[in-house]
């Protein structure tokens, strides 16, 4: 691998964070409002889905337990962006960029500068392909980025138990591709359903981390718009082709209906990464699911290591977040808000290359109509941000974002974010009869708490059932009705 920078910044502790995956319920009501949005199904965009998405798929009211980070959220360590270059030739090139923790911050300073410990080990949170092209036509002339794909690192938690006891499946992964590996009730009665219903030490591994310890997921999963967006389109598509709607139900093969799905959603591997096909080479990551910053320096003999730029926090100046800034653990709308904009905000921002961003916005003008106020935008290449990339950023703020954070529509709210996509979203949020709160949030390893993380199979149970029942009845008034998914082993 070809190192062309890396940059550490010392960040102090946080609240706990708490692991709250997406939860799924679908009512008729909410069928009904979904299938007017979507002109009886044959309009699937994320702007038509949005109003009920984040009323469909939203985070679990109760937390499942605090996220596990290597010696406690308390612990000051170092975040770092890494850029790596994957190729160049004449007028393009491709990098990725990665950005990651470390499990403390202890440096020296010496004459030669600042020394990091050669066995500090470094965790990988995100990556994100950027290509870059130089363009040369009669509408354009110049460097032209484009952002391939952004994909959380996603690590286990906890090991599968096999003991009578203790019975667990560990951490397993909720993505759309693994939930069309499940075969909803309302949909198949396989073999398998009925040997769990027999045995019950038997336990569905499919999900969980048994063998590789490392796993991508596209960040467009944490958005529950995007990810509703991401699933019903492609049960859609995989049973009656590009136009849907006419309320014909799933009457292909259920089997072969999610065997497509699944194909449509496909994640990326850490194998089709080539820089992580070089860290598995000279490290061992994918078992360790770490490497040290010793490895790291001998995979880049010709890296200005002496120079490696690490930035401390001014005594003056730091804040500490774990103890000035609300809980993550509360049922409150406000809080469900603030995880819903922590959790899709960074994907917004790297997909619409902006690096940093200072905005206000509330929804307290004429006819509720939210408005957005920037004082200050930077991107991630260049030195100006392209104007209609922040257009667009800012139209799926309100019609995507704003949406799926409130609890109800037309709910009032006053909002103030700070967001830097490699360091930390803060957020000053107001809703409607609540109390104002304020919250912490570290990108730089939010992948120990995407909403795509679970320790429950229920919820990947739920998750299937909710969306195979939206699909099946959308399409016409006929197929509607006021019937409330009962399964509740998904409720924490």
């Amino acid at each position: 691998m070809e190192l062309i920078d890396i940059v550490f910044r010392e960040r102090s502790g946080y609240r706990e964070m708490q692991l709250r995956p997406f939860d799924a319920d679908a009512t008729g009501d909410l069928i009904r409002q979904l299938n007017e949005d979507t002109s009886g199904g044959s309009d699937l965009t994320p702007a038509a889905l949005s109003r009920t998405a984040g009323r469909i798929i939203r985070p679990a009211a109760n937390v499942s337990g605090s996220a596990l980070i290597s010696n406690g959220w308390g612990e000051k360590r170092f975040m770092f962006i890494m850029t790596v270059l994957v190729r160049e030739a004449r007028g393009a090139r491709s990098t990725v960029e990665i950005t990651g923790h470390t499990d403390h911050a202890d440096a020296a300073n010496t004459l030669r500068g600042v020394r990091l410990p050669d066995d500090m080990c470094l965790y990988f949170n995100s990556i994100t392909e950027v290509n870059q092209a130089y363009l040369d036509t009669p509408t354009q002339r110049g460097w032209c980025t484009q952002i391939a794909g952004s994909h959380h690192v996603i690590g286990p938690q906890t090991r599968p138990n096999f003991s009578r006891d203790r019975l667990s499946p560990g951490t397993m992964t909720m993505r759309p591709e693994d939930v069309f590996r499940n075969s909803p009730k309302n949909i198949l009665q396989n073999s398998f359903s009925r040997l769990v219903e027999r045995e019950s030490d038997y336990q569905d591994l499919r999900n969980s981390f048994t063998s590789d310890s490392l796993r991508l997921s596209n960040r467009w999963n944490d958005s529950s718009t995007r990810y509703l967006h991401r699933s019903i389109k492609a049960l859609a598509v995989a049973n009656q082709g590009e136009q849907y709607g006419e309320g014909m139900g799933l009457d292909r093969d259920p089997g072969e209906i999610l065997k497509d799905a699944r194909k449509q959603v496909r994640e990326r591997t850490v194998s089709q990464m080539p820089v992580f096909a070089d860290f598995n080479r000279d490290t061992n990551i994918l078992s360790q699911g770490f490497i040290t910053y010793g490895e790291l320096c001998a995979m880049n003999p010709d890296f200005a290591w002496d120079d490696v730029k690490v930035f401390f926090e001014r005594p003056e100046t730091a804040r500490d977040y774990a103890t000035t800034t609300n809980k993550w653990d509360g049922r409150d709308n406000t809080t469900i808000a603030a995880i819903q904009i922590a959790r899709a905000l960074p994907t917004y921002m790297a997909f619409h290359h902006i690096a940093f961003i200072d905005f206000e916005a509330n929804n307290m003008s004429y006819a509720g109509q939210p408005v957005i106020l920037i004082p200050e935008v930077l991107p991630i290449l260049g030195k100006a941000i392209n104007q209609n990339a922040l257009q667009a950023f800012e139209q799926r703020l309100i019609t995507e974002l704003f949406v799926d954070m409130l609890p109800w529509e037309d709910c009032m709210f006053d909002l103030r974010v700070k967001a830097t996509l490699s360091g930390d979203v803060i957020i000053s949020i107001k809703l409607e009869g609540e109390d104002p709160g304020e919250f912490a949030f570290p990108v730089f390893c939010d992948s120990l708490v995407a909403p795509v993380v679970v320790d429950d199979s229920s919820c990947i149970d739920r998750m299937s059932k909710t969306l195979t029942n939206i699909v099946d009845r959308i399409g016409g008034d006929d197929h509607l009705s006021n019937e409330i998914i009962t399964d509740n082993s998904c409720r924490f």
